[in-house]
C-alpha cells in the first residue's frame, strides 16, 4: 500500500508536469492509466490473498480515497491549465507553481476529496483541542472493540454452531435480533470516529481551515 501510493503521488506530480509542456493526450492517458491502477490492483491482491476482512477492508477503503483525490487532481488541474493557457487571468492563478510533490502530499493528507491548489489554514495547532480529540477517538476504538469482542463475535459463533441443530425462521430471526442493538451501536460508534473525530484531527494537525461549511446553513 505505502509503495503503491508513493508510485500515485509520484506518477501525479509527473504527468501534470508533462501535461504543462503540453503532451495533453499523452498525460491524459495516463492519468487514466494510473487511476484504473490504484483499483484493479488492489482488488486483484486482495482476491489472491489469504482472507483478512478487517485489513483488506481499511486498505480498499483507503485506496479509494486515493484514487478519488487522485482523480480530483487531475481534473482540477486541467481545468486551471486551459483557463492558464486560454488568457487574460494568468496573474490570479497559482498555477502552474501549485504542481510539485509538497502540494500533492499536503492534498493528501487533508480531509478533502477536493482539489484546489490552496486551502484556507488556521494560524496553529490546538494542542489542547487536538489532545481532546485523540482521547475520544482511543475511547470509541475501545468501545468498538468491546463491543465486537463481548456481544457480536459470541453471537456469530454461537449461530454457526447452533445452526445445524436448528434451522427453523425463529431461530434465525431471534438471532438477528440479537445482533441489531450491537451492530448499530458499533455502526454509529464507527461513524463517529471516523467522519467527527479522525478527519477533525487530521484537519487540526494540517491546519485546513475550511471546517466551517456547516455554519452557513
Amino acid at each position: 500500500e505505502i509503495i503503491l501510493g508513493i508510485l500515485i503521488l509520484l506518477f501525479g506530480v509527473g504527468m501534470s508536469y508533462f501535461a504543462e509542456r503540453q503532451f495533453f493526450r499523452f498525460t491524459n492517458t495516463l492519468h487514466i492509466i494510473v487511476c484504473m491502477t490504484t483499483i484493479i490492483i488492489p482488488i486483484l491482491l486482495v482476491v489472491k490473498a489469504p482472507p483478512r476482512p478487517i485489513l483488506h477492508f481499511a486498505w480498499l477503503f483507503e485506496l479509494v480515497v486515493v484514487w478519488m483525490k487522485h482523480t480530483s487532481y487531475c481534473h482540477t488541474n486541467s481545468i486551471l491549465r486551459r483557463v492558464y493557457h486560454s488568457n487574460s487571468v494568468q496573474q490570479q492563478l497559482e498555477y502552474p507553481d501549485n504542481i510539485n510533490l509538497r502540494n500533492l502530499i499536503e492534498y493528501h493528507f487533508m480531509p478533502t476529496l477536493i482539489y484546489q491548489s490552496s486551502y484556507p489554514r488556521t494560524e496553529r495547532v490546538r494542542k489542547l483541542w487536538l489532545l481532546k480529540r485523540v482521547i475520544e477517538l482511543g475511547t470509541c476504538l475501545t468501545l468498538i472493540l468491546m463491543i465486537v469482542t463481548q456481544f457480536i463475535m459470541p453471537t456469530v459463533i454461537s449461530w454457526l454452531q447452533d445452526r445445524a441443530l436448528d434451522q427453523s425462521l425463529l431461530f434465525f430471526f431471534e438471532r438477528l435480533l440479537a445482533l441489531a442493538i450491537p451492530s448499530l451501536a458499533c455502526w454509529i460508534l464507527i461513524f463517529y470516529s471516523l467522519f467527527e473525530l479522525w478527519l477533525s484531527i487530521l484537519a487540526e494537525i494540517t491546519r485546513f481551515g475550511d471546517r466551517l461549511f456547516l455554519s452557513r446553513l
